[in-house]
């Protein structure tokens, strides 16, 4: 896939500058949901770790129902 980022050389090594979005450097659909989607997450992982909320108390607490790994 070719790509329309900058490319520059940084210690002899060739590297592409992103533009911000990596759902989009990668050339992925939606790519502004997903980057609002994983910022979402980190914030929500964020407030359980600050609050030390198990997986199941922040559904509750976001009144959503708990899923596994799988997405199930």
């Amino acid at each position: 896939m070719k790509s329309n980022l900058t490319t520059r050389t940084i210690n002899g090594i060739e590297v592409e500058m992103g533009s911000g979005n990596v759902f989009a450097d990668l050339g992925l659909p939606n790519a502004d949901k997903l980057k609002i989607k994983s910022g979402l997450v980190i914030e929500i992982t964020r407030a359980m770790q600050r609050l030390k909320l198990t997986q199941k108390a922040t559904a509750e607490r976001m009144g959503v129902p708990q899923r596994n790994q799988l997405g199930t």
